[in-house]
């Protein structure tokens, strides 16, 4: 089994990761369902993708700024079409968001190591009033792509995959199974930003970035009852310099460890520890 070329179906999810994914994307997603879809862009992804953008309904540029405003300056443009989202984070979480609102089918091909393709944490367009928390059910990873930012960039960009894995070991609904993808996707950030090969690292950034946010998101009502929440959330991210689950704790010097604090008192109350 090949690690470098495969295809992973979750649930509705589909997730295509291997070298020139992105030249397949187009039949891929007719096959799921996207004829006619929607491209949300920039112009720096969309020249990097001619096959996507050839095929779209409607290509829309994502300007800048925050994302609930984002998201609304093209949600009009979008209409009933099945929603396509080439870029970074921020483009994904945009796309998220109108998918959200309209009911509308989403898919991902990203091209930095941000988790929003495989999570369904996102804001929702300015001027909608209620939350829909979506995910995107085709995925389309392509090591090249993913990892093509400038090197300060694309340590930054890892550096985010790396907080989606330690929410995954210290979350509210952490598991084993969450664990031992999250660990597995730390080794291979780490041995993606240290290889000297541009090949090699390529690979191993966009598949840890792929792994690292396996777990799922707490519910909208969880997550949103309240902005204490919110406060969790950014601790989590900051959770790369805590240390490794209990079961591993016997080898961690002590000068190592630190002390993480999520806590969550919205609606559910459910979730307030501390891990020395």
């Amino acid at each position: 089994m090949s690690d470098r070329d495969f295809t992973w179906v979750d649930a509705e999810r589909l997730i295509r990761i291997g070298p020139s994914t992105v030249a397949e994307a187009p039949a891929l997603l007719a096959g799921r369902g996207f004829d006619g879809y929607a491209l949300l862009t920039t112009e720096r992804a969309a020249a990097g993708a001619p096959a996507l953008t050839e095929a779209a309904g409607a290509v829309l540029h994502v300007p800048d700024g925050p994302v609930p405003e984002a998201a609304a300056s093209v949600r009009p443009s979008v209409g009933e079409r099945p929603v396509v989202a080439l870029g970074g984070g921020r483009v994904i979480d945009a796309a998220k968001g109108v998918a959200g609102a309209d009911g509308l089918p989403c898919a991902a091909v990203p091209t930095t190591l941000s988790g929003s393709p495989m999570t369904r944490l996102h804001r929702m367009p300015a001027g909608v009033e209620f939350w829909n928390l979506v995910r995107p059910s085709v995925v389309v990873a392509e090591p090249e792509l993913m990892a093509s930012q400038p090197p300060e960039a694309r340590a930054a960009s890892a550096m985010n995959a790396l907080a989606h894995a330690a929410e995954a070991l210290y979350g509210p609904v952490a598991n084993p199974v969450s664990e031992l993808a999250a660990l597995r996707a730390a080794a291979l950030l780490a041995e993606g930003i240290e290889a000297t090969d541009e090949t090699q690292a390529r690979h191993k950034l966009a598949l840890g970035a792929i792994l690292a946010p396996r777990l799922e998101a707490p519910s909208a009502e969880t997550l949103l009852g309240s902005p204490t929440t919110l406060t969790a959330v950014f601790v989590w991210a900051a959770a790369s310099y805590c240390p490794p689950p209990p079961s591993r704790r016997q080898s961690v010097r002590p000068a190592q460890s630190a002390i993480l604090r999520p806590v969550v008192n919205g609606r559910s109350g459910q979730h307030d520890r501390t891990i020395k």
